[in-house]
């Protein structure tokens, strides 16, 4: 196919970006032995914990890098990760959020009406809240 030479680029960041999730899988997934069958998602997953959506997970990850992306426009010097590696892995967790949602719409969920109308603002500082109030009981022990 002969593309437009930045609609080639476009298609070359999602080769590289499939690369990256692979290598990372290694610190953030659970491999694929063991009866489950591995999770390539255990990490985003965890904040079902917190009784939210898989797919908030993504949303929250999102966010801390936004956070970073902030910062460097602000031009604070960032320590151990580029913009562009923030780029990226904002690109991923997209990716990443929108196959858990997709999924979590295909079974009954325990967070039917999760949203009920609410802003996503609204939505982080609930998860936000809801993070900070486990830490908080965490580490009070």
């Amino acid at each position: 196919m002969n593309r437009h030479p930045l609609s080639q680029k476009f298609h070359d960041t999602l080769a590289e970006m499939g690369e990256l999730h692979d290598r990372k899988q290694a610190d953030y997934g659970r491999p694929a032995t063991g009866s489950d069958g591995g999770d390539p998602f255990a990490n985003i997953r965890s904040i079902t914990a917190f009784g939210l959506p898989a797919w908030s997970g993504a949303a929250v990850r999102m966010g801390d890098k936004m956070r970073r992306i902030e910062a460097a426009v602000r031009g604070q010097h960032l320590q151990n990760e580029s913009v562009e590696d923030s780029f990226l892995d904002i690109a991923v967790y997209a990716i990443i959020g929108l196959i858990l949602f997709r999924d979590e719409g295909e079974k009954p969920s325990k967070n039917k009406g999760f949203c009920d109308g609410k802003t996503l603002s609204e939505l982080a500082d609930e998860m936000t809240n809801a993070i900070q109030e486990t830490r908080r009981k965490l580490f009070q022990q």
